[in-house]
């Protein structure tokens, strides 16, 4: 079975900002006191291939295909080592330019390939791209080729316009229509987990990484679903509550409580 997914449309992101600001504020205020957790990393990377009580906290990052992710899925392998890596290009890019050539930089083709390369991936791609086929040889395919630099245009505009005022929403919708793009041969995941932690940290000052990997791998789907509501359907909410809900996961208060 194959999937075309769509070039994804970019929301009216005022009306974006109004409809989940309850939510995109919840995050903005847990990033403050979001903290680093190897230990809450390994438990992320633990869970991934396997079923989780509804009692576990993680399992608010999963949804109602996972079990069926689960199966589909289950010779994949996550590795820990890829948020570490992630991380300190992050640090590097904030070390290499200043804040000005920073918000005029992101997600250019230049940009994109320079993170890639730094994330040990390929350069921006001109043929096809699909997904690997799962268990039951159902892949994906990404937008055409042809679409990539109009969209990168579209995407760095955006990100200079909101990334600063409202860095949570610009992130969320930059990092997942980037995602929907794929514009590159590999490293499509390390480039948009990077640029959703740039725009982010240099927004609101903070150092906190937020370890999307992890996360995506412990989603047992989760990630994967939530991006294609709102690519297919337009539909942000689900979205929007999955980066809700694995923010709360390192804040000081959902750590205390783990522990």
């Amino acid at each position: 079975m194959e999937i075309d997914i769509p070039v994804g449309v970019m929301p009216d992101i005022r009306q974006f900002i109004r409809t989940y600001d309850h939510l995109l504020t919840e995050m903005e205020v847990d990033l403050q006191v979001c903290r680093d957790s190897l230990a809450l990393q390994h438990d992320l990377i633990s869970c991934s291939g396997c079923a989780i009580s509804n009692n576990n906290p993680i399992s608010a990052l999963r949804c109602r295909l996972s079990d069926h992710h689960l199966r589909a899925n289950r010779d994949s392998v996550a590795q820990l080592y890829r948020t570490e890596m992630e991380r300190q290009i992050c640090c590097r890019l904030h070390a290499e330019v200043t804040a000005e050539a920073a918000a005029t930089s992101l997600l250019t083709p230049g940009w994109v390939e320079h993170v890639s390369g730094l994330a040990k991936g390929e350069p921006l791609r001109e043929d096809a791209a699909t997904t690997l086929p799962d268990a039951y040889g159902a892949i994906a395919i990404y937008p055409d080729a042809s679409n990539i630099l109009p969209v990168l245009a579209q995407l760095s505009q955006f990100v200079r316009q909101f990334g600063e005022g409202d860095p949570l929403a610009a992130a969320i919708v930059a990092s997942s229509l980037f995602l929907n793009l794929h514009p590159l041969v590999d490293g499509n995941g390390r480039v948009t987990r990077v640029a959703f932690n740039f725009i982010v940290q240099r927004a609101l000052n903070i150092d906190f990484f937020l370890p999307l990997y992890e996360i995506q791998a412990a989603s047992a789907g989760g990630w994967t679903y939530a991006h294609r509501v709102a690519w297919f359907r337009g539909d942000w909410s689900v979205l929007v509550t999955f980066f809700r809900s694995a923010i709360h996961l390192f804040s000081d208060k959902s750590q205390s409580t783990l522990q």
